[in-house]
């Protein structure tokens, strides 16, 4: 992860992620801003960070639709295995672990 300032804090993108480091499926084409930053100081906060879903407009306004983000999502999967960032028999977890967090989102079936 880049890192920048005084006291040293990442450097962050336009949406909020992190940048530099491996980059997952969920950082390249990402549903919400996640942080490793805890909300409280319970051990589930600090083991999973926080997150901030994007609200349903900013999403259609990344990706247009459903299809449309599956598609990226998947494209962004494959480089990661691609490099070797993670095995193949994790994709289809990961594509419905996407498309869940989409309906999640944006109240949908």
């Amino acid at each position: 992860i880049n890192f920048d300032g005084d006291p040293a804090l990442p450097v962050r993108d336009e949406l909020g992620i992190a940048t530099g480091g491996i980059r997952l499926p969920q950082a390249e084409v990402p549903l919400a801003t996640n942080s490793a930053i805890p909300l409280s100081e319970d051990i589930f906060a600090l083991l999973g960070g926080s997150s901030f879903p994007f609200t349903k407009d900013k999403i259609l306004s990344l990706y247009g639709d459903k299809d449309a983000f599956l598609d990226r999502f998947r494209k962004a999967a494959e480089q990661t295995v691609a490099s070797g960032v993670i095995m193949p028999r994790v994709l289809d977890g990961l594509y419905q672990e996407a498309g869940e967090t989409w309906d999640t989102i944006l109240g949908q079936s």
